[in-house]
């Protein structure tokens, strides 16, 4: 017998209807609708059970198996799935309310029209509100490894002889933009090329640093790789290597060449 199922034959207060109790310990995986769930279900095994419609007030279901569970229509209020596993799960047309989903497994789960609002996902460092548009990412903690690759500061290109030719390797995460600063003079020829990348992780552009105007390059090419020919007037430049693709994406690496002659 299982856990859940030893729960629900000893008290009516962790699930308060007595029939669900009875169709768990037969093995039955249809659970009535509209039943309500409370108090601590740590580590229970319900994989595939039919929980649709549920309302799960303030229950604990850290580390509990609801592999393929259907939970269409269900209601979760200041609940706790922490570390559950919820691979394949059918939350779709759910609603969510404070509930905490740090650290759980929903590979491949439906979400289909979910609603949530103050919801925590991913060790907590994604959280999910109710926007006017429907269900939106408020706040994200990006881990190690998903910091700015220059650090939000920019770099300014310093050729060996005034002129010259250079390459960076740089990373991009989130929405973030690197920055390469050259200092040129009117008619100078500036190339940068972008590479080790593919386009829908990053492109390039350049942009002059006293009227933020991106420049059209005059040479051929495709301008979100490269960029090629003179600068219009003496004064900075800016190179931005921008980040491209879903905010959550890993990080883009990259290599830039840049060249004043």
């Amino acid at each position: 017998m299982t856990r859940l199922n030893h729960l629900l034959a000893a008290s009516a207060a962790v699930f308060a209807i007595a029939s669900i109790a009875g169709a768990a310990q037969a093995g039955d995986k249809e659970i009535s609708r509209q039943v309500s769930f409370g108090g601590s279900c740590v580590k229970c095994e319900l994989s595939g059970r039919n929980l649709s419609g549920a309302r799960i007030i303030g229950a604990n279901f850290s580390g509990a198996t609801l592999v393929g569970a259907i939970l269409r229509d269900a209601k979760f209020h200041a609940s706790v799935f922490a570390g559950a596993d919820l691979t394949k799960a059918d939350l779709s047309d759910a609603a969510m309310t404070g509930a905490n989903f740090s650290g759980a497994n929903l590979t491949s789960a439906r979400l289909r029209s979910t609603e949530a609002n103050g919801v925590s996902f991913g060790n907590g460092s994604i959280r999910a509100d109710r926007g006017p548009g429907g269900l939106k990412i408020t706040n994200i903690t990006l881990p190690s490894g998903y910091s700015t690759g220059l650090g939000g500061q920019p770099r300014r290109v310093a050729f060996k002889w005034g002129k010259g030719r250079v390459k960076y390797a740089g990373f991009l995460a989130a929405d973030n933009v690197d920055v390469y600063l050259v200092q040129a003079r009117q008619g100078d020829l500036l190339n940068a090329q972008l590479e080790r990348v593919r386009v829908e992780r990053a492109s390039l552009r350049v942009v002059n640093s006293k009227d933020n105007r991106v420049l059209t390059p005059t040479a051929p090419g495709d301008p979100q790789r490269g960029w090629a020919g003179p600068v219009p007037e003496s004064g900075e430049y800016r190179v931005e290597v921008v980040r491209r693709g879903a905010y959550c994406d890993p990080p883009a690496t990259y290599q830039v060449t840049i060249s004043l002659d």
